[in-house]
């Protein structure tokens, strides 16, 4: 071994991508419009059954 070069101790190498993070993110970017649909059309049906509620009540 050389003397004058640094020692640098082996690190395990790891399996991580960065990519996959980013991935992720996208999926999610990619699901707020569908989650927000899924929102909005609960939201409508709930609304209609509160009214029909409140026919029958009346």
């Amino acid at each position: 071994m050389d003397a004058s070069l640094p020692k640098t101790p082996e690190q395990p190498k790891r399996r991580y991508r960065p990519g996959r993070r980013f991935s992720l993110s996208v999926l999610a970017l990619l699901a707020l419009p569908f989650l927000l649909l899924a929102a909005v059309w609960l939201a409508l049906r709930f609304e209609g059954v509160r009214r029909a509620v409140i026919e029958t009540a009346a």
